[in-house]
């Protein structure tokens, strides 16, 4: 009787043991879990704050093209228009000679 007493004994002790080792596991685990989240929603709000700038570069970038795509039309129309005042001018030139 003793024997078995000291075999429930030991096993009581051995899965108050186990079961202290898992809680422990356990709360070392929500411990990293919540830090993972802490870190995911850190890099998801930096990650929304890069897109958000990337989206203003964009658009930056996009107004820019706009801006030179006029500014070249205008030049190849002063250019044109130089042009046919050079030849005109020419013509001028050769009919007073």
């Amino acid at each position: 009787m003793k024997r078995q007493a000291a075999m429930v004994l030991a096993a009581g002790v051995l899965l108050i043991g186990l079961s202290g080792c898992g809680a422990s596991e356990r709360e070392e685990l929500k411990t990293k879990v919540a830090s993972l989240e802490a870190q995911v929603a850190k890099l998801t709000g930096e990650l929304a704050t890069k897109d958000a700038t990337l989206n203003e570069l964009r658009t930056a970038t996009d107004a820019a093209e706009q801006k030179a795509k006029q500014a070249q039309l205008q030049i190849d129309s002063v250019t044109a228009e130089r042009d046919k005042l050079k030849t005109e001018l020419n013509a001028l030139k050769k009919k007073k000679k």
